[in-house]
């Protein structure tokens, strides 16, 4: 198996909420925000893209793409629930792991990929 071919896996797997070793069910679930995980998701993200750009689709490159957007979107949808102080949800370590500035960051990272893999759909 190639590089692409385990980053796609790697990203399959981790869009999957109903396994509880992803980043997205740690944070869906348990209110945990795994920084790392969440990096090493968008770096991932940002190699695949710039495979799909330079060499073009996979068979799974569709699948992935939507599976990367439900990803993000979920994840910002649970950054505004942390924020909002009448909602029950929380993000047990936002304090040590996301300040507004690493938000902000994020949002303009998942944006970015985010525009760049629907112009490959």
């Amino acid at each position: 198996m190639n590089e692409i071919q385990e980053i796609e896996k790697f990203l399959i797997k981790e869009v999957n909420i109903k396994n509880e070793n992803t980043f997205l069910y740690k944070l869906h679930y348990d209110k945990i925000f795994d920084k790392e995980k969440f990096d090493l998701l968008l770096n991932s993200c940002f190699c695949l893209i710039e495979y799909y750009e330079g060499k073009g689709k996979t068979d799974n490159s569709i699948e992935i793409i939507k599976g990367i957007i439900i990803l993000f979107e979920h994840t910002l949808f649970l950054f505004y629930c942390n924020q909002v102080s009448s909602d029950l949800y929380k993000i047990l370590n936002h304090k040590e792991v996301l300040s507004e500035e690493i938000i902000a960051d994020y949002y303009f990272a998942m944006r970015n990929v985010t525009e760049r893999a629907l112009k490959k759909m």
